[in-house]
């Protein structure tokens, strides 16, 4: 019977590994952002090339795996042949070769990446554990024992149960996410004036006459933002064909968001003494969540304004004209319907003007024909 509780063992870190493994390809899918502690490894780890084979993100694979060793076990148990030689080696040797993978790439992760992925490491951790289930599994083979009867209710139950559990949280973390993930327009963008995502005093970075403008919807205390902003930053600075414009959309009645509107409002004073982009790449240098507020006018000093007079202005905010350019901005968001960090709307003569996220940025910088429109070689 050792066989026959090791099957069930196995049965259940196979729909763990689903959860795990779902939730990962998720992210990739509908590029959402995995909750993962302050640092945001996850983030780092799994939009990193290492993280894709021949293309395709890893985590694709590994839930392919998992699919298959919760195949494997239900065959086992619903047939009553926990000891079927040739079903355990089979799932002895891919979890062999996963849990081999799975080291390898937490590996790179420690040390290429030089981030922790907690959804990485846990996936690698349930299948060294199925490995070593396989083990003792493939050690009873030697025992002799009479064939077990096919599981006919309480082992269908498990299975039936097991699977709820497993599909259902992973479209619950669907559900939950996807309604932060991808920014979907009310409006059709290619019907906004231009001069509505750039209006006169937008902040600015690139060229003056861009063959693409990238407008960037940013929350100054967003993690996600404060983890892509420097590539956002050097990809549409560097090039000679682009221009960055920000725009702010402070999520400040999201927990964890609460100095946004602050942060946004300092940035614009910032601005009025030709510091904005200096403020704004100070304040991303370094994780907000959890600083107090005397952290925003620290960074004020930093680029050269009196803290104080911040202060003063922050407070006393209802007519300042800084805070005025920040709900201009917030209102025009929430016209054309963006309500997540970061946005990023790409508009170039020749394509559709679109709203993405940053994974669908980088792709659409990726692309042979946008490359070939900028004036860029594609082999770089």
């Amino acid at each position: 019977m050792k066989a026959l509780l090791w099957n069930r063992v196995l049965l259940i870190l196979a729909f763990i590994g689903i959860f795990i493994a779902g939730t990962l390809s998720l992210s990739h899918l509908f590029d959402l952002q995995l909750p993962c502690g302050a640092e945001h490894g996850c983030d780092k780890v799994t939009t990193s090339a290492n993280s894709f084979l021949f293309g395709v993100p890893v985590a694709y694979f590994g839930l392919l795996t998992y699919l298959v060793l919760a195949g494997l076990a239900i065959i086992r148990t619903l047939k009553g042949r926990p000891y079927n030689e040739r079903l355990i080696q089979l799932g002895f040797w891919l979890s062999l070769f996963g849990a081999a993978f799975s080291a390898y790439l937490q590996y790179v992760s420690f040390t290429v990446i030089q981030a922790k992925c907690w959804w990485c490491i846990s996936s690698a951790v349930v299948m060294i554990v199925t490995l070593i289930g396989y083990g003792f599994l493939v050690q009873s083979l030697n025992e002799k024992v009479e064939e077990v009867q096919p599981q006919q209710s309480s082992g269908l139950g498990l299975v039936v149960v097991l699977s709820i559990l497993a599909l259902g949280g992973i479209m619950g973390e669907k559900m939950y996410t996807e309604s932060l993930g991808r920014p979907h327009l009310i409006v059709n963008p290619d019907n906004v004036p231009y001069t509505d995502f750039v209006p006169e005093g937008a902040h600015t970075k690139g060229v003056e006459n861009p063959k693409a403008t990238i407008v960037l919807f940013g929350d100054l205390t967003c993690p996600p933002c404060r983890l892509h902003f420097p590539d956002i930053y050097k990809t549409t600075t560097v090039g000679g064909s682009l221009k960055l414009v920000f725009r702010h959309e402070p999520l400040f009645k999201l927990a964890g968001h609460e100095l946004a509107l602050k942060a946004a409002m300092i940035s614009e004073i910032a601005a009025e003494k030709g510091k904005f982009w200096e403020y704004v790449k100070a304040i991303y240098s370094v994780s907000q969540e959890g600083q107090p507020e005397d952290v925003l006018y620290k960074y004020a000093a930093d680029v050269g304004l009196n803290p104080g007079e911040v202060k003063q202005r922050v407070e006393n905010y209802q007519n300042d004209p800084a805070f005025l350019r920040v709900k201009r901005d917030m209102d025009f968001a929430e016209r054309i319907g963006i309500h997540s960090t970061p946005t990023l709307v790409i508009i170039a003569d020749g394509f559709p003007t679109k709203a993405v996220g940053y994974k669908d940025f980088v792709a659409t910088m990726q692309q042979d024909d946008f490359i070939k429109y900028l004036g860029l070689d594609v082999k770089n």
